[in-house]
């Protein structure tokens, strides 16, 4: 273990010394601003599907989460299912889960998914929340609306420009 944490250090300090972290931190902070103005548990309760899923353009809920704040920790990768809910530019279609009937029904069940994730947060989820196997969707959004209880203790004390991607790794692994 001592050695993969001096690897680990080793790599923190040559990252610092290769980018500005000040700054990183700086866009880091404002992003993270900027999201807790855009979203909340009130705005859950009251978002639309197409305020919420990709594939029909501009800025959505999941757009944010996935492209524009990558530098609070990244989801980019893999397809739009972390999602649940999407709209197919390809197929022409919305994509949602099999046992709902259209992507309307699905939107009710995931929405009241996330605020019951954010309302208990701490207390768990159970495998009928929708959200329950979409851990970089569920990780990400507690990490940007709760943030000082989510990581506040254990990674409070980092001031890197890494402390954002630790934090967002390290609760992937330990939800």
């Amino acid at each position: 273990m001592t050695n993969i944490l001096s690897q680990l250090d080793y790599y923190i300090e040559r990252y610092e010394s290769e980018v500005n972290v000040d700054e990183r931190v700086k866009r880091a902070d404002e992003l993270l601003e900027e999201f807790q103005q855009k979203y909340s548990l009130d705005r859950f309760k009251t978002m639309t599907l197409s305020e919420y899923a990709l594939g029909k353009g501009g800025e959505t809920y999941s757009w944010w989460i996935e492209y524009y704040s990558d530098a609070l920790g990244s989801i980019k990768g893999g397809n739009a299912k972390k999602h649940i809910i999407y709209y197919s530019k390809d197929k022409e279609e919305w994509i949602f889960p099999d046992q709902f009937t259209n992507e309307l029904e699905a939107w009710e069940k995931l929405r009241s998914d996330f605020i019951q994730l954010i309302e208990q947060f701490g207390e768990g989820i159970d495998s009928s929340n929708l959200l329950y196997r979409s851990n970089m969707v569920k990780t990400k959004t507690l990490y940007l609306l709760s943030q000082s209880r989510f990581c506040g203790n254990f990674f409070g004390s980092l001031k890197t420009g890494v402390s954002h991607r630790l934090a967002n790794h390290f609760f992937e692994f330990y939800p």
